[in-house]
Parts: C-alpha cells; structure tokens; sequence
C-alpha cells in the first residue's frame, strides 16, 4: 500500500510539471509580486506555484492551482485584472492555472 501511495504521488508530481506553454505579452503584466516586460514567456505549472521563464530563467512566479473545467480551451489565453494576469486557460484542454487571490475581469490572448 505505500507502494502505491508512493507511486501516486510521483506520477501525480509529474503530472503538476508536465506541461509548459509559451504565451505572449502585449503590455507588460503583473504575476505575484512582479511586473514583467511585454514579449514571449514560457509558462510552467511546478507544484504549489506557476512559473514564466524567459530564455531558461525564471523571471516570475506566484502561487497557483490547477482547475478543470467541462470544456476544452480552444487557445491558450491569459484572464487579467487591473494588468495582473490571474488565470491562464491552456489550449487543448479543459485546465486552467489559478494564481491564487486574483480575480479576472479581462483576457488577453497568448500564443
């Protein structure tokens, strides 16, 4: 049985940082505490937190979740607030990236 939990729990950590996407920009945003230049970002889900990276370096992270919903996202869009970005909706698939304490009232497309 703890095996099992075990094993759950790697392939369950895995899943958390299995997927990466790159968004765009077009004016600078803010994610947590930090306010990030417009251009392309990679964005990826590592635990208890999501992380943009430019060029291999983390330039940004803030707590986040992981939410599915009931339907596919067609593209991968950003939901902002007051240019915080809050939520991102990942193409292909029903998940959607919280940022924990952020609320959305915009979105703005990524790539």
């Amino acid at each position: 049985m703890k095996k099992l939990i075990t094993l759950t729990l790697c392939v369950a950590s895995f899943a958390l940082t299995a997927f990466a996407e790159k968004v765009t920009l077009a004016t600078p945003m803010w994610v947590g505490g930090t306010e990030l230049k417009a251009g392309d970002y990679k964005v990826e889900l590592k635990g208890d937190k999501v992380v943009f990276m430019d060029r291999k370096v983390e330039v940004a992270s803030a707590p986040a979740k992981l939410e599915t919903g009931t339907q596919k996202f067609a593209y991968t869009t950003l939901e902002t607030a007051a240019s915080k970005v809050s939520a991102i909706r990942l193409a292909g698939t029903s998940n959607k990236i919280v940022i924990t304490g952020s609320s959305a009232s915009a979105t703005a497309t990524g790539n």
